[in-house]
């Protein structure tokens, strides 16, 4: 994107070399009306090609800085198919989305070039892949219940090492992240508390670390690390008694699950 925006200040010399290469002959006052690109017609991140009208299509390749654009969401999209887990992917995605959409935005040239609604339609999808980002890394396996602390520890201690675009970014991937999981994190702590490891301050606290939060530092480490050491002890050997034949009991060391 960096080097986008650079180029952006030379548009109309890049189209001209570009359809001078490709044999079309293409007038100065066809490579400066940018009004089209301007006003949106190219659409959300990666549907350039998909303009219904010969008049958008040609707006969009009578400017490459619009078609190198469109190319490199094309290859983020097929980037964020390389990751195994789901919610990484979306992550990435939410990640790069909103850094095109900060490079693009602020009344740059690239803004001019592209459009203020095609800036605002990308800073719309990076918000809704951190919805999708939140119901792949939370949802799927601390909202349907069951081991909810559990679950809430191995997905804290999963994403320590993600990271966000900016803190921007990291800000509302924690309070999506806090928004999904301590409404019913609470509600199991009222129901089992007794049972219970972490209240939910404590839960707060690592979701907070987490993507460069302000609890993300290393004096700051005690809770996750706590969380994670009572979850390695879930299973622990215990003596209990066991029946055995005509009536008599004895003592045996089992495996036991808290």
């Amino acid at each position: 994107m960096n080097y986008l925006s650079f180029l952006a200040d030379y548009e109309n010399a890049l189209a001209h070399i570009y359809f001078y290469q490709q044999g079309v002959g293409v007038g100065p006052e066809q490579l400066t009306d940018t009004s089209s690109l301007a006003s949106g017609s190219m659409g959300s991140s990666s549907d350039l090609s998909s303009s219904s009208s010969s008049s958008s299509a040609l707006s969009v390749w009578s400017n490459p800085i619009g078609w190198l654009v469109h190319v490199l969401l094309r290859k983020l999209d097929a980037k964020a198919g390389s990751y195994r887990e789901p919610a990484l992917s979306y992550l990435f995605l939410a990640n790069n989305t909103h850094y095109v959409a900060k490079k693009v935005g602020g009344g740059t040239k690239l803004e001019r070039i592209l459009g203020e609604e095609w800036a605002e339609a990308q800073r719309a999808k990076a918000r809704g892949y951190v919805d999708v980002y939140m119901r792949a890394a939370w949802g799927s396996k601390v909202l349907r219940g069951g081991a909810v602390e559990e679950a809430v520890v191995q997905m804290v201690a999963m994403q320590e090492r993600w990271v966000a675009a900016d803190e921007e970014m990291g800000v509302a991937l924690r309070a999506a992240a806090k928004e999904a999981v301590v409404p019913m994190y609470r509600l199991f702590y009222r129901r089992q508390g007794a049972v219970a490891r972490l209240p939910p301050g404590d839960v707060i606290t690592m979701i907070d670390g987490l993507f460069g939060g302000r609890n993300a530092v290393a004096g700051d480490e005690s809770v996750a690390a706590a969380g994670r050491r009572r979850s390695s002890q879930q299973q622990q050997q215990q003596e209990v008694p066991v029946e055995i034949r005509n009536g008599k009991t004895r003592r045996q060391r089992v495996t036991i699950t808290d």
